[in-house]
């Protein structure tokens, strides 16, 4: 745990605080021409206004509880909530101690146990590093998702949902919806795009579906797993990184999954970068020169020893 803290602190450092100044699609998520605005949400953009009592009641200084159901409608999440048994929801916007942008949606009363759905943003630049430079070369203003999660506080872990390292409520089984709410969110407020540093494998593994590694290396090696392990289990899969016990068949060095930045690309620049030949070229190389298993005696083994000592979400 401490080293992945140690990754992921050295991965931020990369990241400088925001100074204001298609490769994959949803379709038209977001209605720009209908969708509920105030003047007030356009002159929050500007860093005069930024730090604003008002401004800081909207969501990364753009949106309001209206806007966030209006999406929340468009992307079919409310729908899918309230078929669940979630049909009367409460929107919280606010600013933790450390500025980002907090947006948390209730089940009837803004109280911890009737937590659905919560998601802490920041505004970032991301300064490309050697491996990306000659192809990026500017800075890129990138929305940071701190933090995504959706809990379903009524229901619990069972053996066809186990528990997964870090995890402690089970899931609320809404990810497209609240991957698309995040998506026409970040067309609201224009950036390059979205960066996300996921410290579990399965976390990486969601992100995925749509985003992509900014190091082609890396993204090589995420398509490998998926390819050469499509047949387990997710659970099966994050246990094997956890406890060193997935490998190259050409080798008997663990693999070992080290947290780095997966984008969601917005502008042209990115999605430029993403579909060029070169960054093509590498993830395929890396693609395939690896051959994945997981040895499951020893995974399972090792993982009933860790349970011994630790609970899911202390991992």
């Amino acid at each position: 745990m401490e080293a992945k803290t140690n990754i992921i602190r050295s991965l931020l450092s990369r990241i400088a605080p925001m100074k204001k100044g298609n490769l994959f699609s949803f379709g038209d998520i977001v209605d720009t021409e209908n969708a509920h605005f105030h003047v007030q949400n356009l002159e929050c953009g500007f860093e005069a206004s930024a730090h604003t009592t008002t401004c800081e009641m909207l969501f990364l200084n753009r949106l309001d509880e209206k806007d966030i159901l209006a999406i929340m409608d468009r992307t079919g999440l409310r729908e899918e909530l309230a078929r669940k048994g979630f049909d009367e929801l409460l929107v919280d916007i606010d600013r933790d101690e450390g500025g980002r942008h907090c947006l948390s949606v209730f089940s009837h009363r803004a109280l911890p146990q009737n937590l659905l759905i919560s998601i802490k943003m920041s505004e970032a630049r991301v300064i490309p590093d050697n491996r990306t430079r000659r192809q990026l070369k500017d800075n890129l203003d990138m929305i940071n998702i701190d933090w995504a999660s959706a809990y379903n506080p009524s229901s619990h872990f069972t053996d066809g949902k186990p528990q997964l390292p870090g995890q402690d409520k089970p899931g609320l089984g809404v990810l497209s919806h609240l991957m698309k709410m995040m998506l026409a969110i970040g067309e609201v407020v224009s950036r390059d795009g979205f960066l996300a540093v996921a410290d579990h494998f399965h976390l990486a593994m969601m992100y995925a579906k749509i985003f992509r590694f900014l190091d082609p290396s890396r993204e090589g090696f995420i398509r490998a797993v998926m390819r050469d392990l499509h047949d387990l289990p997710m659970n099966d899969i994050t246990w094997g990184f956890t406890t060193g016990t997935i490998y190259d068949v050409e080798s008997t060095t663990p693999l070992v999954y080290e947290p780095a930045e997966q984008v969601y690309p917005l502008s042209d620049t990115l999605k430029r970068y993403f579909a060029s030949a070169q960054y093509r070229k590498q993830a395929e190389k890396t693609l395939r020169s690896l051959s994945i298993s997981l040895d499951y005696p020893a995974m399972k083994e090792k993982r009933e020893q860790i349970l011994l000592k630790k609970k899911h979400g202390e991992l």
